[in-house]
C-alpha cells in the first residue's frame, strides 16, 4: 500500500509542480502519503472557492485540512481551554488550504482529471 502511495506521491508533485501558486506538503521523514495538503498562496490570482468549484465540476473530492481552525467551530464553546500565541497559521490554512486524498491503487487517470482541472483554472 504505501509503495503505491508513495509512487503516486512523485506523480502528484509532477503534476502540481508548475503551479507556484499552490502549495504542497515536503516530505519529512518517510511518510505514507495518506493525501495531498494544498494551500493556495497569497500572490494566487483565484479564491479557493473558486479552485474547488472547478475541481468538483471536474468530479475530484476535497477536504478541508484536518478541520481546519478548530477554534472556530461551534462545539468549542463547550471546553474549557487557553491558546498560547497567534493563530495566525490556522486561521491561513483554515482560508487557503485543501486536501485531496491518496490511494493505495494507481491514481494515473484520476490525475489527468487533476491535470484538466489545473489547466482550465490556470489558463
Amino acid at each position: 500500500f504505501v509503495s503505491v502511495r508513495r509512487k503516486n506521491k512523485e506523480a502528484f508533485y509532477d503534476l502540481i509542480c508548475p503551479y507556484n501558486q499552490l502549495i504542497t506538503q515536503k516530505e519529512i521523514g518517510y511518510s505514507s502519503w495518506f493525501g495531498f495538503s494544498i494551500l493556495i498562496s497569497e500572490e494566487c490570482t483565484f479564491t479557493r472557492k473558486e479552485i474547488l468549484d472547478v475541481f468538483a465540476k471536474n468530479n475530484i473530492e476535497t477536504r478541508p485540512i484536518v478541520s481546519g481552525n478548530i477554534l472556530n467551530k461551534k462545539m468549542m464553546k463547550y471546553f474549557d481551554y487557553t491558546t498560547y500565541g497567534d493563530m495566525d497559521a490556522s486561521e491561513y490554512i483554515d482560508k487557503y488550504g485543501f486536501f485531496i486524498g491518496n490511494s493505495h491503487k494507481n491514481l494515473s487517470r484520476e490525475f489527468e482529471y487533476l491535470s484538466s482541472a489545473l489547466k482550465e483554472i490556470f489558463k
